[in-house]
């Protein structure tokens, strides 16, 4: 898990926005947050890339949100039942990233 410091994949402030928000979640509605629920969190943050990519996309906060909510009737696996380097390989190639020598 990355630490948040100098140089982390993931900054502190955006670690402390993910743990506060898990909270939220568990309370509230009673189970451990997805990465749906991190995906609507941060599209509706106004000066946020998602925010901004989704309405570059013509993707509004409620329909994401209507869209997350019929998903999770369906059961899907976290990797789109991919093996982890499967996901890895596919995730490296809409990236653009070059495979590791």
């Amino acid at each position: 898990m990355p630490s948040g410091g100098p140089g982390a994949i993931v900054s502190g402030e955006v670690l402390e926005f993910l743990a506060r928000l898990a909270v939220e979640i568990r309370e509230h509605l009673g189970r451990g947050p997805d990465v749906a629920d991190y995906l609507l969190a941060f599209a509706s943050l106004p000066d946020s890339l998602h925010a901004q990519v989704l309405a570059e996309l013509g993707v509004d906060i409620s329909s994401l949100r209507e869209a997350i909510e019929r998903s999770r009737h369906v059961t899907c696996s976290p990797l789109g039942g991919l093996a982890p380097d499967v996901a890895v390989e596919r995730a490296r190639a809409s990236l653009g990233l070059a495979a590791p020598e």
